[in-house]
């Protein structure tokens, strides 16, 4: 990936530390979810088919909103 020179920021993309911050914000949302069911008794096999469908999704998202456009 090329940088524009002294600016921190990708040439057509968004600064790493702004794709750090929506990533973890992302992978926090659905762990919160899923630790929510899980103190509130559902068993870890019954919750983690759905933990996984929603990590998948948050990173989909991600992805979609991060692409450049071209």
């Amino acid at each position: 990936m090329r940088m524009r020179p002294g600016s921190g920021h990708a040439i057509g993309g968004p600064d790493a530390r702004l794709t750090a911050a929506l990533t973890v914000a992302a992978y926090r949302a659905v762990h919160v979810t899923t630790a929510g069911r899980l103190l509130s008794g559902e068993r870890a096999a019954d919750v983690a088919e759905d933990h996984r469908v929603g990590v998948n999704a948050a990173f989909d998202a991600l992805e979609r909103a991060l692409s450049p456009v071209h």
